[in-house]
């Protein structure tokens, strides 16, 4: 077989070291090798031109035909060509590196993991978890802020989940710094009847502030305002966390509202006087109480009144939705009683009519016209004849004790019964009532004595329906 003379080359830099097999010293060093025979050749996969720059192995050439297994490889087999001559070149291409400050779990596109990105690539990015370092409750770091060759590029923080950087072209070298920062955690808790603004947990940079607003829900009282287990005494709205240097947790506590509802009830301004009331209570915000109240036997309910207004009689009140305190005053009097007195034309009852409170007492005294006697006395029409008590000068005296329902007093009289037969003298007569009035017949002489009786009256006597003073006072 013909000899083959190659000549070996690199690009973009001529330079020993850039092919390593056959061992090329200079670029234009030669090998003689039998055409058509396969020979192994190797470049170097990179070669360091700094800290932040280098050349990396792209492909192979052949300037005369020659052949590869493949010539994206650094390592590989060429294939002479039939001619005499050839030129082989191993290109290389430069790569700038992304140098990264801060950050975490750092990732790069283009299949980089090393941060050396092709000077050709215009947008290399870089990627970082912005928030690490978490103790759980307590603190984390938090990247606030990125520069590119020390210009910021996002000065004013507004990152969520996962920070990805700009685009950068990479026809040279960069610096990427992150800047971190520590937050701690702001913890609002509040209660079922309360609220915030804020979410539950709250990441501030250290140092920074942070407000918390709450508000009780309607019906409801702040009661209770704790930071980190110290009780604050002002419950106002809102709150001011002031450079914050640690986790902190401010719990809300409310409690609803209580309306107290007073109450009375009384006769004449004396309370628990004939009746009975709910007694002074206080009830929760919106709802509504039923007030109940009774009047004792013998009483009555008289007026109702509702912070100063007159309401209905009936038991119960009830409040509707109650948002604030009121008062219920209840009165009540003794029931009265009515007393009728019915006498007849010969007879008189004092007092007449009266009215009686409940469980009184009255006196009554009846009084007779000359000639008459009393024939009959009921109350209520029970005969109380026998209760009389008889002065002995025409007038009786009853008495009513402890009333407690209303009467009717009835008297009714008849002519006094004469001591003989006004005609024959005989004492023997017989009483009869012939449906107008008392009738006193002799035995003997068969006389009606009433007749004759009324004929003794004198002519100026006139039924009595008035009584002297000493009856009066009496």
């Amino acid at each position: 077989m013909a000899n083959c003379t190659v000549t070996f080359n690199s690009s973009p830099t001529q330079g020993a070291g850039f092919v390593t097999t056959p061992a090329v010293t200079t670029p234009d060093s030669t090998t003689v090798w039998v055409q058509s025979t396969v020979h192994a050749i190797v470049a170097a996969a990179t070669k360091t031109i700094n800290g932040t720059s280098r050349y990396k192995f792209s492909h192979w050439t052949s300037g005369n035909g020659g052949t590869f297994d493949d010539a994206n490889a650094y390592s590989t087999n060429y294939t002479a060509p039939a001619q005499a001559t050839d030129t082989v070149t191993a290109v290389f291409v430069t790569q700038y590196k992304i140098t990264v400050t801060g950050g975490n779990s750092i990732t790069y596109n283009h299949g980089v993991t090393d941060g050396y990105f092709d000077s050709t690539v215009t947008d290399a990015k870089v990627t970082t978890d912005w928030i690490y370092n978490v103790v759980a409750g307590v603190s984390r770091t938090s990247i606030y802020n990125y520069t590119i060759e020390a210009s910021p590029q996002n000065p004013t923080r507004a990152y969520t989940g996962t920070l990805q950087t700009v685009s950068m072209n990479m026809s040279a070298a960069k610096a990427l710094v992150f800047e971190t920062v520590t937050q701690y955690d702001i913890i609002v808790n509040p209660d079922a009847h309360s609220s915030s603004s804020l979410p539950t947990d709250n990441w501030v940079d250290s140092g920074q502030f942070l407000v918390v607003d709450f508000a009780p829900d309607v019906g409801y009282d702040v009661t209770s305002l704790t930071i980190d287990t110290h009780a604050i005494t002002n419950l106002t709205s809102p709150y001011w966390f002031t450079n914050v240097l640690s986790t902190h947790e401010i719990d809300i506590v409310t409690n609803l509202i209580l309306c107290t509802v007073t109450t009375s009830i009384g006769t004449n301004g004396v309370n628990n006087v004939g009746g009975t009331i709910d007694v002074t209570a206080d009830y929760g915000y919106g709802t509504s109480p039923a007030i109940t109240f009774t009047a004792l036997t013998g009483y009555h309910i008289m007026t109702v009144l509702v912070d100063g207004y007159t309401q209905a009689l009936t038991s119960p009140y009830t409040f509707t939705g109650i948002t604030g305190g009121h008062v219920i005053i209840v009165t009540t009097a003794l029931d009265a009683e009515p007393i009728m007195t019915i006498p007849d034309i010969h007879s008189y009852i004092i007092p007449m009519n009266p009215y009686k409170y409940y469980g009184a007492t009255q006196a009554f005294l009846i009084s007779i016209d000359d000639y008459y006697q009393i024939d009959t006395f009921t109350d209520n029409g029970t005969d109380k004849l026998s209760s009389l008590s008889d002065n002995g000068n025409g007038t009786y005296g009853y008495n009513l004790a402890t009333i407690i329902v209303s009467h009717t007093l009835i008297v009714t009289t008849k002519l006094k019964k004469p001591d003989q037969c006004l005609l024959c003298g005989d004492p023997n007569l017989i009483e009869v009532y012939l449906g107008d009035d008392y009738h006193y017949i002799c035995e003997s002489c068969g006389q009606d004595n009433t007749a004759d009786l009324i004929a003794t009256i004198p002519s100026d006597t006139e039924p009595t329906q008035e009584f002297t003073e000493q009856e009066e006072e009496a």
